[in-house]
């Protein structure tokens, strides 16, 4: 008896039809850059809350601008709510140590000691630190 491909005993594959004729384009490539930053002027910045003017900012004068808005609990004409509210004293700190953050790692890349390692041993000499006028008396 001649083995079919319906038989039991066959050990022939079947192949099933498949889709040759549909073509796919490659997918692109996810892209590791992000995308880039737009570009805001100090009266659009003005217009933003403190903390986002400070994330938008892409200058060293953006951001003074941006800390001359900032309030201070001391402030003779400030709300009584901003007094009071513990929010508002912890969102008015958060703010104040990114903006702090961000102008120290632009004064950083203006003197060539960006991304120094934490864990490493850092001469205290380095960068800015090393000119005489900011040196300890």
């Amino acid at each position: 008896m001649m083995a079919t491909p319906t038989s039991k005993n066959s050990r022939t594959k079947v192949k099933s039809k498949s889709k040759t004729n549909i073509k796919t384009s490659p997918k692109p490539k996810p892209s590791n850059k992000p995308p880039p930053k737009r570009i805001y002027t100090i009266q659009q910045l003005s217009e933003m809350t403190i903390a986002q003017a400070i994330q938008e900012a892409t200058s060293a004068t953006q951001l003074l601008h941006t800390a001359n808005r900032m309030w201070l609990p001391t402030d003779d004409d400030l709300a009584p709510h901003l007094r009071t509210q513990k929010i508002h004293h912890d969102k008015r700190i958060k703010a104040a140590s990114q903006l702090l953050m961000k102008l120290g790692d632009w004064i950083g890349m203006g003197t060539g000691t960006v991304d120094v390692d934490v864990d490493t041993n850092v001469d205290v000499d380095v960068g800015v630190w090393g000119r005489a006028e900011f040196r300890a008396i």
